[in-house]
């Protein structure tokens, strides 16, 4: 019945978990999103405005996971704008830029310290 406040933890071995794993998830709409501090899923509504989301640079998030998302909020709507994904500064897996046009689709990312790597992907 105890609770843990830290602004992080390091822990050396394993971690089990009994119970649920809770992270961060957030929609926006912005024409300009940049990954912040606490996100790592990020629901991008795409239906008004393309919208280009911004890494972190790799060298400042060395194992961070992060998970993008081409969002719909209008299920009827077929078409819709595009998701860039860029970094600050750096590489998404040798890239520039990496785009979401399928609603629905996904990366997700991590970075190794000098880039950022697409460790998973859904759609196009």
């Amino acid at each position: 019945n105890g609770a843990v406040n830290a602004a992080s933890v390091k822990i050396d071995g394993s971690l089990e978990i009994e119970g649920q794993l809770i992270k961060n998830i957030k929609k926006v709409d912005s024409k300009i999103y940049e990954i912040q501090k606490n996100d790592y899923t990020v629901l991008c509504d795409t239906i008004e405005n393309k919208i280009t989301v911004i890494l972190p640079p790799a060298c400042n998030s060395k194992g961070r996971v992060v998970v993008v998302k081409k969002a719909n909020s209008q299920k009827h709507k077929i078409n819709s704008n595009v998701v860039n994904i860029k970094v600050e500064e750096g590489t998404i897996d040798l890239k520039d830029t990496v785009v979401l046009k399928m609603n629905y689709s996904s990366r997700i990312l991590q970075s190794d310290g000098e880039s950022w790597c697409i460790i998973g992907s859904v759609g196009t």
